[in-house]
């Protein structure tokens, strides 16, 4: 129901799944997903706090709490969020981008640089990690990092290896 935009449908599936098991924590992480996509941030967090207290270990719910926070400008918490699912799964360069743009917005551009860096490291072909650090290096003044970042972004955008 949720790709289809049928989001009345999805929450009465899903809340039918909690009342039927309260610690479903994929249910949980689920419904927490289901009001980040329609962009209740405060809503979202009830249930995705709730999929983590009953299972610490749920990546996408570490994910989209620390979206809900990016949403509500809270970029200290978001970067706490997702510094949880990276400790969690180290290996989805969409949580080191999260990361990465939490500290980009607090201006801790080294650290900024590190979760970027992190997430190439992971996917060297991964082009919003090179779009991001292109932002980092401009607004630290190392525009030739800049450009090449903003280079190899529009070479992996229109489909081609990076040389």
């Amino acid at each position: 129901y949720m790709n289809a935009g049928m989001f009345k449908e999805a929450e009465a599936s899903i809340s039918k799944a909690i009342e039927i098991y309260p610690e479903n924590y994929s249910a949980h992480s689920l419904m927490g997903e289901l009001w980040f996509v329609q962009k209740q941030p405060d809503k979202a967090l009830v249930y995705l706090d709730k999929a983590l207290f009953y299972k610490r270990n749920v990546t996408q719910a570490y994910f989209y709490a620390g979206q809900c926070m990016m949403q509500k400008s809270n970029f200290a918490k978001a970067a706490e969020y997702f510094e949880g699912g990276i400790a969690n799964n180290g290996n989805v360069p969409q949580m080191y981008e999260g990361l990465g743009l939490a500290y980009l917005n607090m201006a801790s551009y080294s650290l900024a640089e590190t979760a970027f860096s992190s997430a190439l490291a992971i996917n060297p072909n991964y082009a919003p990690a090179y779009y991001y650090l292109s932002q980092v290096f401009q607004r630290t003044n190392q525009q030739d990092k800049a450009q090449e970042c903003v280079r190899r972004y529009e070479a992996l955008a229109s489909g081609q290896p990076i040389q």
